[in-house]
């Protein structure tokens, strides 16, 4: 399993800038100025930044693990000394008869979440 020492001799690709992972690295790096953390707000781009090898993405599980199973990216395991908290997910929609549809799908969402947790 990869160090904090041996993780940060990479570039670190996560998240937006002000998001839970990339304060989360940002702390966890704090005493190495060297550390490159580069962040973004879309997910598709930094997957595609890992696969072309431009550094070690920060990315949940439920997402790594299908690309890695198709040989798209390599998991690296790391110590737990660098392991960064689960992010949260919220879905926000205005309520009323007429925005029925979004209720549905962040149920629909939520539910599936669950489903995936339990089968962990």
């Amino acid at each position: 399993a990869l160090s904090r020492q041996a993780l940060g001799r990479w570039p670190l690709l996560t998240y937006a800038r002000g998001s839970l992972p990339h304060g989360e690295l940002l702390r966890l790096f704090a005493d190495m100025p060297e550390v490159r953390i580069h962040s973004s707000a879309s997910l598709a781009a930094m997957i595609m930044l890992i696969q072309r090898g431009m550094g070690i993405g920060a990315l949940p599980h439920a997402v790594a693990t299908p690309l890695a199973e198709k040989g798209q990216l390599k998991i690296v395991p790391i110590s737990q000394e660098v392991r960064i908290s689960s992010m949260p997910f919220f879905a926000s929609y205005r309520s009323g008869a007429s925005q029925s549809l979004p209720a549905i799908a962040a149920q629909v969402a939520k539910e599936a979440a669950e489903i995936y947790m339990v089968g962990r």
